[in-house]
């Protein structure tokens, strides 16, 4: 117990060393980049990022420094009064309490790292401030891109060291219960984030597509619904003989494109329930009645791996499909109570509105993305009478970054 209670002891310090770490290079960020670009748009007649870029940019980071704050001062008084019963769950469970912030922010991380790049890339001026600022001997050499995703990477590093203080937590200590809690929340949170991260880059890939591919003859291509799942470079089979080329399998189509001097040409398109795709002499052939196209393996290792990626695709996509189907069924049918609240809005007709417009295909907006609505995220959370104080300071801290 003496081990378990000094190894506690060790992991709480590194937390609150690498929070402080933390807390301190956000605060950095946020007045050195957010705060003079901020400026520099409301007062500039030709801004070096426009209001909007900068919100599709730095998204909710705002709100994150003024939570971690909080959070730092709370891990710094329960260090000043460290004893072997000493706790730490009920702080880090009141962390858990704004984790949804972080979801916005990791959301939007990969877009706002690519949106940022294009736009240093296109004006020399914000280029060369941003440059200038990072040489600031208070970064230590760290980059722009190094603290946008500071955020990002802090999750997992909460997750790892509460995980440590539990495994050195004995089950009748004060803090077990919280720990076990909070552990499995962030936990969770964790494994959340990285699959909404990993949606987020499978989005934007599309994009990529749309942008890159000469000739794409798709209306609508970069929906909210459509996923990047994998590519390969291939021969295609044509009439005019075989050609370079490479296909891109979708959570819908099959995009095949020719390929020359890196610049990539559309051939075809294949809905996957709307095709067959079956072999036939080591090539995958495409059939949807008006098109036909063969692909081969360039390297001569065959295509049966490229024909079971394309055949898990086609069958996820169907099963989707049939989901889908069932849920609008029941929307129909299956009679939802009607909530007669002062809001004068039917429950039925809400929930109604919610389900058909999930299935509709909706472009992708992705130089005027929303930020998040920063007030509704704290407003709709259950708080104790001292957590509410917390917040109270936190959204006092918020109105102070927008006076900016």
């Amino acid at each position: 117990m003496v081990k378990d209670s000094e190894y506690r002891a060790r992991v709480a310090q590194e937390l609150w060393e690498t929070e402080k770490h933390y807390v301190n290079y956000l605060d950095l960020f946020v007045k050195s980049f957010l705060y003079p670009l901020r400026e520099d748009a409301n007062r500039s007649e030709k801004p070096m990022l426009s209001v909007e870029n900068i919100k599709n940019v730095f998204s909710s980071i705002e709100i994150i420094v003024g939570t971690n704050k909080i959070l730092l001062q709370d891990i710094n008084a329960a260090l000043e009064n460290w004893s072997i019963n000493q706790k730490l769950g009920h702080i880090m469970k009141y962390m858990t309490k704004y984790l949804r912030v972080y979801t916005d922010y990791i959301t939007n991380y990969d877009f706002a790292l690519r949106k940022f790049s294009d736009l240093r890339k296109n004006n020399k001026k914000l280029d060369a401030t941003v440059q200038e600022i990072e040489t600031a001997s208070c970064f230590n050499g760290l980059s722009f891109s190094s603290l946008l995703i500071m955020p990002v990477q802090r999750i997992p590093r909460y997750n790892m060291l509460l995980q440590d203080i539990l495994k050195h937590t004995w089950e009748f200590h004060p803090d077990y219960q919280d720990l076990y809690d909070v552990t499995q929340e962030i936990g969770a949170t964790a494994d959340y984030l990285n699959s909404k991260k990993a949606e987020s880059e499978s989005i934007f890939k599309v994009q990529e597509l749309e942008d890159s591919i000469t000739g794409l003859k798709i209306d609508n291509f970069a929906v909210h619904t459509r996923r990047y799942v994998d590519d390969f470079a291939c021969v295609l089979v044509l009439f005019k003989g075989e050609k370079s080329g490479k296909f891109y399998i979708l959570n819908d189509m099959v995009i095949i494109v020719a390929t020359k001097n890196n610049k990539e040409k559309f051939i075809a398109c294949y809905v996957l329930d709307e095709c067959d795709i079956y072999l036939e002499n080591q090539q995958i052939v495409f059939d949807n009645g008006e098109n036909k196209t063969a692909i081969i393996n360039n390297t001569g290792h065959g295509v049966d791996g490229w024909f079971h990626q394309i055949e898990l695709a086609k069958q996820d996509h169907i099963e989707r499909l049939a989901s889908l189907q069932r849920e609008k069924v029941e929307e129909q049918f299956v009679p939802v109570p009607v909530n007669t609240s002062t809001t004068g809005t039917p429950k039925a007709k809400i929930m109604k509105k919610l389900a058909l417009s999930s299935l509709k295909p909706k472009k992708l907006k992705r130089d005027r993305a929303k930020s998040p609505r920063k007030s509704n995220i704290l407003e709709n959370i259950d708080l104790t009478d001292d957590e509410k104080e917390k917040r109270r300071v936190l959204l006092e801290s918020i109105k102070n970054y927008n006076r900016y």
